[in-house]
């Protein structure tokens, strides 16, 4: 990696692994780097639309998901995906909760995000397999 930073977010998708947002010690990071094994390499693609750390990701085929995380000042219940055919980021429908620090795992094209720091305990589905 290029970026040095903790609280970040990792998922593997095509062959590659994303490495997502977090914090620098100082501020919260927009940043997403991309390693390619078969090249043994790491490069940049676009950034997060929003600050974020302590968020969960998950892949589902064609998209890689962000949901929640911590701005440096709240819990978020922002969602934002990446196209992995464009490149590009879109803001998704809101998770119910507030949470950062959440785990997240894919059933059956679904995306389950449980736990996290907003002091409830409870698990939603975020995306289905048809979005």
């Amino acid at each position: 990696m290029n970026t040095l930073r903790t609280r970040v977010g990792v998922c593997s998708a095509d062959r590659k692994l994303y490495v997502i947002g977090g914090y620098n010690g100082t501020e919260r990071l927009r940043t997403v780097e991309v390693y390619d094994p078969s090249q043994n390499s790491w490069d940049k693609t676009n950034d997060l639309l929003q600050k974020r750390s302590a968020m969960c990701v998950a892949a589902i085929p064609g998209h890689i998901y962000v949901c929640g995380g911590y701005d440096g000042v709240t819990a978020l219940a922002t969602v934002e995906s990446l196209s992995l055919e464009t490149e590009v980021w879109s803001i998704r429908p809101p998770m119910l909760s507030n949470r950062c620090a959440a785990a997240a795992v894919v059933l059956d094209g679904a995306i389950f995000v449980m736990g996290g720091h907003n002091g409830v305990s409870s698990m939603e589905v975020q995306v289905g397999s048809k979005q």
